[in-house]
């Protein structure tokens, strides 16, 4: 949770630990049924479709709605996929956070010794350090609801 900036851009940082095996984990990650029970950064919020097409240039679609209605759509394509070790994939706000742009995010999935799973997961090339600070919260908001989850 150690946001790192750089002269250019900026980059977040979170490592979590999960009491699911690596597998769980990366199901979770990337299966789209289970994608609509964690991948928003509030409780209040409901994810009513995502699309996975988990295949190195392969889609991701997926929307997170506000209790209040509106959509925020995110969208990107995987440039890397070794399951269940790590995934690299683009993400973009289809609407809505104009000038953001696309974004890379770089996930690790490690086995504990106990049998549990450790993320590593970095997303970068934010304009500005406001834009990182708000996916800051968003990530551990989901990272909460995917604790739960596995």
């Amino acid at each position: 949770m150690e946001p790192e900036q750089t002269t250019k851009q900026c980059s977040l940082n979170v490592k979590r630990t999960f009491s699911a095996p690596r597998d769980r984990v990366f199901a979770a990650w990337t299966d789209p049924d289970r994608i609509k029970n964690w991948h928003a950064p509030m409780e209040d919020f409901k994810i009513p479709f995502a699309e996975v097409d988990l295949r190195v240039g392969g889609k991701y679609r997926y929307e997170m709605r506000h209790p209040d209605g509106e959509s925020y759509i995110l969208v990107g394509n995987f440039q890397e996929v070794d399951a269940p070790k790590k995934l690299v994939y683009t993400f973009i706000w289809e609407e809505g956070n104009a000038g953001m742009g696309e974004t890379l995010v770089t996930v690790h999935f490690h086995s504990t010794e106990e049998g549990g799973t450790e993320i590593d997961l970095t997303h970068e090339r934010f304009p500005d350090a406001e834009t990182m600070g708000h996916h800051d919260q968003g990530w551990n908001g989901c990272l909460d609801r995917l604790a739960k989850l596995v």
